[in-house]
C-alpha cells in the first residue's frame, strides 16, 4: 500500500468515525494535560528547589536541641558535620588553674572539630587535635589565657575543679576570641570529663542541607526537641511531601491512561468490524489494517500531546495554588522538554501492545464478517 493510499484511508475513517475520535481525542487532551503537568512538577520541585536550597547555604545549616548531653552525642554524632555542645553548668565548674580562678570562672565551648566549624575562629597557631593520649586531652586556648599563663602549643595545662580534681590537657591551638577566658575542647573529651548526665544545648549542622531534615526526625524520635534556626526542616519536608504527592499521581495519572487508552481501542476495533471486513474484501491484510488504525491514533495522540502542552501550562497554575494552600510555599513549575516525549514513547508502546492483542480479532472478525457476506 502506497502512502498516498494510506492517507486516503485515515482520511476515511476520521470521516466516518468523527464523534468516536473526537471524544478520543478529547479526553487523551485532558489526560495528556494533567499527567505532562503532573510529571513535571513532580521532577522539577524537588530538582530545582533542593539544589536552590544547597546553593543558598553553601556553608550547611544547622538546628539547636536541648536535653542530655551524653544521649544526643551517642545519637548524632556520626551523622553530623560539626557539633557545638554548651553547657554552663559542668564549664564553669572547671578553671584554668587557680591564678585566673580569682578573676573569673571559665566557660568553654565543646566541638566536634572539623575544617568546617574552625572557621568561626581565628586561629593565631596550632592545628587540629588528636584523640585522647597518654592521659592528656587536647585543648585550645584564647589568645588571653595562652599570655596570662605562658602557655604555648605543645605545653601541658592543668585544669582543676572545684572538687579538686585535676585534668591534664596538652595545647593543639591558639585563637582570637572577645571573651578572654574561653577555651574549646572536643565533643568527646567533654564526654569523658563529665562524670555526672547533665543537660545542654547542642548546635548542630550539616553540610549537606538536605540532611538535616533527617536529622531533626532521628531527634524527634528520640524524644528531643529542636528548634530550627533557617526553616529549613520545614521546607525540605514540604518539598518531599510534593514530591511524593505528585509522583503518586503521575503514577496513577499513567494507570488511568493506559486504561482509558485500552478501552477506546476495543471500542474502535468492536465499532468498526464491519468496515475492516470490507477492507479485507478489498484484498487488506490484518496487519495493514491494523497499519490504518495505528496511523489514525498517532496523529490523535501528537495533535493530544501538543495541545496537551499548552494544557498543561493552565494546569501549572493550579497546582502552585495547590502546593501554597497545601505546604505553604510558594513555588515556579515548568514544563520539561523531555516529559511529552516520555509519554509520546508509553503512548506509542501501549497502542502497539494493544493492537497485537486485538490482530486475531480483528482477522477472526473479518473472515466472518467475509464467510456471511458471500453465504
Amino acid at each position: 500500500m502506497s502512502i498516498l493510499q494510506l492517507f486516503s484511508f485515515i482520511y476515511k475513517e476520521l470521516k466516518t468515525q468523527k464523534l468516536l475520535y473526537t471524544l478520543f481525542f478529547i479526553i487523551l487532551l485532558i489526560m495528556y494535560s494533567i499527567t505532562i503537568s503532573t510529571f513535571s512538577t513532580a521532577i522539577y520541585i524537588p530538582q530545582k528547589y533542593k539544589s536552590d536550597i544547597q546553593m543558598n547555604y553553601p556553608e550547611g545549616v544547622s538546628i539547636s536541641a536541648k536535653g542530655n548531653i551524653n544521649e544526643l552525642v551517642s545519637i548524632v554524632y556520626d551523622k553530623v558535620d560539626f557539633l557545638n555542645i554548651n553547657n554552663h553548668k559542668l564549664l564553669e565548674n572547671i578553671v584554668i588553674s587557680n591564678d585566673l580562678m580569682q578573676h573569673s570562672n571559665s566557660i568553654g565551648l565543646a566541638y566536634k572539630f572539623t575544617d568546617y566549624n574552625l572557621v568561626d575562629y581565628q586561629m593565631i597557631q596550632g592545628d587540629f587535635w588528636s584523640s585522647q593520649s597518654n592521659g592528656s586531652f587536647d585543648i585550645w586556648i584564647s589568645e588571653y589565657i595562652s599570655d596570662y599563663l605562658g602557655a604555648l602549643i605543645g605545653q601541658e595545662i592543668i585544669f582543676t575543679t572545684f572538687s579538686d580534681i585535676s585534668f591534664s590537657f596538652i595545647i593543639r591551638g591558639i585563637y582570637k576570641t572577645d571573651s578572654g577566658t574561653d577555651f574549646l575542647i572536643s565533643v568527646k573529651t567533654l564526654l569523658l570529663l563529665s562524670s555526672i548526665d547533665l543537660d545542654g544545648n547542642a548546635v548542630i549542622g550539616v553540610k549537606n542541607v538536605l540532611k538535616i531534615r533527617d536529622i531533626a526526625s532521628i531527634l524527634s524520635s528520640e524524644g528531643f526537641d529542636y528548634l530550627d534556626f533557617t526553616g529549613m526542616v520545614d521546607m525540605i519536608e514540604a518539598i518531599t511531601a510534593s514530591e511524593i504527592l505528585f509522583w503518586s499521581l503521575t503514577v496513577i495519572l499513567f494507570f488511568v491512561s493506559a486504561f482509558m487508552m485500552n478501552t477506546f481501542l476495543l471500542m474502535i476495533v468492536n465499532s468498526r468490524e464491519k468496515t475492516y471486513g470490507l477492507y479485507k474484501a478489498l484484498g487488506l491484510n490484518s496487519s495493514t489494517i491494523l497499519t490504518i488504525v495505528f496511523s489514525v491514533l498517532i496523529l490523535i495522540i501528537i495533535m493530544s500531546i501538543l495541545f496537551g502542552i499548552w494544557g498543561s501550562k493552565l494546569i501549572n497554575l493550579h497546582y502552585r495554588e495547590l502546593i501554597y494552600s497545601l505546604f505553604e510555599f510558594e513555588v515556579e513549575i515548568a514544563i520539561l522538554w523531555y516529559i511529552p516525549i516520555i509519554v509520546f514513547v508509553f503512548s506509542i508502546v501501549l497502542v502497539v501492545s494493544c493492537l497485537i492483542r486485538y490482530k486475531s480479532k480483528i482477522s477472526k472478525t473479518t473472515a466472518t464478517l467475509i464467510m456471511s457476506e458471500e453465504n
